[in-house]
């Protein structure tokens, strides 16, 4: 599931809640919801539709300071 966000947080079109849903059989925020509520209210990630992505203010600058909320 890590790698999953991390990986998928880098590309463009971010992560699908659905395709986290079916790969893992778990909700993305049952598993990532505090992690996910934080960096959306920091204004470092954004929800569209069924897609998670980092924003511009996310973007490379920061990225891998967001990225690594989701390692455990």
């Amino acid at each position: 599931m890590e790698e999953f966000m991390y990986l998928g947080l880098r590309k463009i079109e971010g992560v699908s809640r659905t395709d986290f849903q079916n790969y893992f059989g778990k909700n993305v925020d049952d598993v990532y919801g505090e992690i996910l509520d934080k960096l959306e209210e920091e204004q470092l990630l954004e929800f569209s539709g069924d897609r998670i992505r980092l924003t511009h203010r996310g973007g490379m600058d920061v990225s891998n300071c967001v990225l690594a909320e989701f390692l455990f």
